[in-house]
């Protein structure tokens, strides 16, 4: 799956929050919390619960497996950028890199109960983000997993935007008729004034 590197480019992040946390599930509402008040104005109800639950099976994925024999003191990075039309989410663990994308074929080709209590966090964070990345690390580096959800541009977005432009035309429209009627009494009365230089 290719990542679309390219949003980011072109565009500045409306909002962007960076955390370090310990390899402690308790962190995980800190987590959460925070991603709430960057997130919630922005995305509607059903994305927003899509990308916290993205969120929180990846923390909790990076706690309980990457950092799993670790001291609780390992960092984990979390970075959480809203652009205009989507949302990022990078996560960087210290854990031993693996094969993301195999594992998750390996779950999606599984002959396993869906109401399985474990297991399915790579499934879910696949089936509701629009991409995903993982980086394994290189020597002196860590792993980093990134997310990706579009933001679709809303019609009352839209909407509101088009009688905004439509209330500036009828402003500049209002001003030029104004100028053009003080010019033309201006050229009238120069007009009237050279007629009776003569």
């Amino acid at each position: 799956m290719l990542f679309k590197q390219n949003v980011k480019t072109q565009n500045r992040p409306l909002k962007k929050l960076h955390l370090r946390l310990k390899t402690d599930l308790s962190a995980l509402s800190e987590v959460l919390d925070r991603f709430e008040k960057i997130a919630s104005p922005r995305l509607s109800r059903q994305l927003y619960w899509e990308c916290q639950l993205a969120l929180a099976e990846s923390f909790t994925n990076v706690v309980r497996h990457a950092h799993q024999g670790l001291p609780q003191s390992t960092p984990i990075d979390l970075e959480i950028a809203l652009f205009p039309r989507g949302l990022e989410i990078r996560i960087w663990d210290s854990g031993q890199p693996f094969d993301w994308q195999g594992q998750l074929r390996a779950k999606l080709q599984g002959d396993r109960d869906p109401w399985a209590l474990g297991g399915r966090g790579l499934c879910l964070i696949a089936r509701v983000m629009d991409d995903y990345r993982y980086i394994p690390a290189e020597e002196g580096d860590r792993n980093c997993l990134v997310l990706w959800k579009q933001i679709p541009q809303s019609y009352p977005q839209q909407r509101s935007f088009i009688s905004f432009f439509k209330r500036v035309v009828r402003k500049i429209e209002r001003v030029l008729r104004r100028v053009m009627g003080l010019l033309a009494r201006k050229f009238s009365a120069l007009v009237i004034k050279l007629n009776s230089v003569r």
